[in-house]
Parts: structure tokens; C-alpha cells; sequence
């Protein structure tokens, strides 16, 4: 028939397939779902252990909320210290299957130049750790794998992100799990992974 076909009038991102670097960007909701189970996990974990939240987690939740409103830029402020401790501490305490929503608010805070700048110079880039626990191991779950990716991804949005991996001697350890799960049978990992 003569009649339009009911996707025609879907607005469609133009995909650069070609450019890099490969970022994976959220046109969503801007990491406030991940932001909202990172606070459930965190209370739970406080409930569990028979404490409170402190004052400064609490903040920082609020603040990675804030700020993750708007849309990076290449003069966007610095990130909140509270909001980089809270990330620390999450990845330094928790059990690396609860990680997804900190990786997912991760992979959103490395589309900023001033988070990216300050992992590029800081000692505790989190990056090859994160390598290291999730990617090089086959029992981390998927989803979280699969975010981990994301964060190897967009550690590349801006020069100095690569850079550090690399000067700092990381590039294998960040590189090498994502050529091995290139030939992942899963289509997202296998993509994410060759992308990186």
C-alpha cells in the first residue's frame, strides 16, 4: 500500500562509527537511577551494620546528582572531594558484584574533563582496579563486567584519561582483558570490549 511505514517518523541518533574515541554517553536519565541504588545500597549496608549514613555519603549522593545534570563540558567545575571518597570507598569496601551503580556513575563522571583530569593525575585512579577485579575474572557478573567495560571506554573521552593509563604502566592490564573478551559470546561485551 500507499502507506507510511510507522517508523519513519523515529528520530534516529546519527551513529559516527568511525570517529573515536568510542564513548558511551547517557541521553537518559543521567545516572540518577544509579545514583538512587547506590543510596539504597548504602543504607542497607549502614541498617546491616547498625549504623548511619554519614552526613558526608549522604551529601555526596546529592552532589553526584547535581552534577551529573549537566551536560559535560570542557569547562565543567571539578566534582565535589566528597563525591571522588564516596567512589573510593564504595570500590574499596563493597563486594565487586554490588559495584554496578558506582561503574555506571563511573563511566558518566569520565565524560567530564575535570574528573578525567583529576583520575589522569591521582594516584588512586580507579581504572586498573577495576580492570583488574572485574574484567580479567570470569566470575564477576555480567552487568557489572559489562559496565566495567564502559568505564575502560570512556577513560579514552579526553587525551590525558588514556595518557595516564598508559604512562602509569596500566595499558596491559586495562587492554589485555578486553582483547580476551572481544571474543566473548555475548554481543554487548564482545562490542564494548573491541571498542576499548
Amino acid at each position: 500500500g500507499g502507506g507510511k511505514h510507522p517508523h519513519d517518523d523515529l528520530e534516529l541518533p546519527t551513529l559516527s562509527s568511525f570517529q573515536k574515541p568510542f564513548i558511551l554517553a547517557d541521553a537518559g536519565d543521567r545516572g540518577a537511577k544509579s545514583v538512587e541504588r547506590l543510596r539504597t545500597l548504602q543504607e542497607s549496608h549502614h541498617r546491616d551494620c547498625g549504623t548511619e549514613p554519614p552526613r558526608e555519603e549522604v551529601d555526596a549522593l546529592r552532589e553526584l546528582t547535581d552534577y551529573l545534570a549537566t551536560p559535560p563540558a570542557e569547562d565543567s567545575p571539578q566534582l565535589p572531594r566528597g563525591c571522588f571518597r564516596l567512589l573510593a570507598r564504595v570500590l574499596a569496601q563493597w563486594p565487586v558484584a554490588a559495584w554496578g551503580p558506582a561503574l555506571d556513575l563511573l563511566r558518566l563522571l569520565l565524560l567530564y574533563a575535570p574528573v578525567s583530569r583529576h583520575y589522569a593525575a591521582s594516584a588512586g585512579n580507579p581504572v586498573p582496579v577495576i580492570a583488574r577485579r572485574c574484567l580479567a575474572r570470569p566470575d564477576t557478573p555480567r552487568a557489572v563486567q559489562l559496565r566495567a567495560l564502559f568505564v575502560a571506554s570512556n577513560v579514552f573521552a579526553h587525551p590525558e584519561g588514556g595518557q595516564a593509563i598508559v604512562r602509569d604502566g596500566h595499558g596491559p592490564s586495562v587492554l589485555e582483558p578486553c582483547l580476551e573478551l572481544a571474543g566473548h559470546e555475548d554481543l554487548a561485551t564482545r562490542m564494548t570490549a573491541a571498542a576499548v
